[in-house]
């Protein structure tokens, strides 16, 4: 996508980084900020929105490993006897 953001942009968090290292805030928007001009060589950057951790996809994701460990352990205890 091209000319707008994506919605996973997090557009309070935007801030530029000049040239000579300076990082500024851009809180009024790419085109708020203020009456200097953005600088060639200067970077734009928009972080993603972040996410609240979630414990069900954790629990989604342990709980297959768990389930195979518990498996594999049964079956060399098994194997052993």
């Amino acid at each position: 996508q091209t000319g707008g953001f994506r919605s996973s942009a997090d557009k309070g968090s935007m801030f530029i980084i000049l040239p000579d290292g300076q990082a500024r805030s851009l809180k009024g928007g790419i085109w708020r900020f203020g009456k200097e001009f953005i600088a060639p060589g200067s970077t734009i950057v928009i972080p993603r929105q972040t996410k609240p951790f979630d414990w069900l996809i954790i629990t989604e994701t342990l709980s297959p490993i768990f389930a195979n460990l518990a498996t594999s352990a049964a079956a060399l205890a098994a194997i052993n006897d």
